[in-house]
């Protein structure tokens, strides 16, 4: 799965409004609690800036 900033987005208004399920493009997720949002968010973010990395050095090496 590739993770878009739209996909964090999201999480984070669930967990602004308090909600558990969070429905993205093709699925819908459920979290048991407001904890395993914000690690679920957290390891997200952190896969996504990892993308961006990945993807900034490939384009430095191509230069």
């Amino acid at each position: 799965m590739t993770i878009t900033q739209s996909d964090i987005d999201k999480i984070n208004q669930a967990i602004a409004k308090g909600e558990h399920i969070v429905r993205f493009a093709d699925r819908m997720v459920e979290y048991r609690s407001v904890d395993e949002l914000i690690k679920a968010r957290n390891a997200m973010a952190a896969e996504l800036a990892k993308a961006q990395v990945c993807s900034a050095i490939a384009l430095k090496e191509q230069l």
